[in-house]
């Protein structure tokens, strides 16, 4: 598995969540607890966490009028500021600073011994959801639960899916690592993974190799931006 990370953290740490929090800066399944998303590509990692760069459609191009002031194009007015804004001046406007790369590793992950990934997107899944969840969905007003809600950004439901099936025990008597699912940016598969609190005795038995430098010369980076139309320094 891969993931794209700060370097100055754990690479398989992830941030505190507690019940009483506000949920729409949650991940997709977070839960009270730690949770951890790989995905199964490395483009599929970097699209992740490349989307809040995306620019919105429809909307109107904040750099346009400063670049047609100064007589140039756009990816030229870029390249002038680009070294002097951090990561969130970028945000919605299609470029990822250079700070962004050098500040993160890409990281492959092994999971250690066997164990078993709960399919959301497996129909058997979906249909045992709905009808756990359904109090929620018609709360919601949510008349069927499907792949569409599950990829969606209604994180009142889709936190209450990772916090349902959080440890949950299986039909064998054994608990579930995490769950799989498919990226809402289309191609390969992604997972969250439950990591235990300092007081759990057992562990998420997962293994990281040291960081890879992101280069902007990556393909798989290269192909992430192309998709989504941003610049990267």
């Amino acid at each position: 598995m891969f993931r794209i990370a700060p370097l100055r953290y754990d690479p398989l740490s992830a941030p505190e969540r507690a019940d009483e929090e506000q949920r729409e800066q949650w991940g997709r399944f977070d839960s009270p607890g730690f949770t951890l998303y790989t995905a199964q590509t490395r483009e599929t990692a970097y699209a992740e966490v490349l989307s809040q760069f995306k620019r919105q459609l429809g909307g109107v191009d904040p750099l346009g009028a400063d670049a047609a002031a100064l007589g140039i194009t756009r990816d030229e007015f870029l390249e002038e500021v680009a070294d002097q804004w951090a990561a969130s001046g970028f945000m919605g406007i299609g470029a990822v600073p250079a700070s962004w790369r050098h500040d993160r590793g890409l990281f492959v992950v092994n999971p250690v011994g066997g164990g078993w990934w709960i399919d959301i997107d497996h129909p058997d899944t979906i249909s045992r959801l709905e009808v756990a969840l359904e109090a929620l969905l018609v709360d919601e007003g949510i008349s069927a639960l499907t792949t569409a809600v599950l990829e969606g950004e209604n994180r009142r439901v889709t936190t209450a899916v990772g916090n349902l099936l959080r440890r949950v025990k299986l039909d064998d008597g054994t608990t579930a690592r995490g769950l799989q699912f498919r990226s809402k940016h289309g191609g390969a598969w992604c997972r969250a993974i439950w990591l235990p609190e300092p007081t759990d005795t057992w562990g998420a038995d997962l293994t990281a190799l040291s960081p890879e430098r992101i280069l902007a010369t990556d393909e798989a980076l290269a192909k992430a931006c192309e998709r989504f139309r941003i610049k990267v320094f």
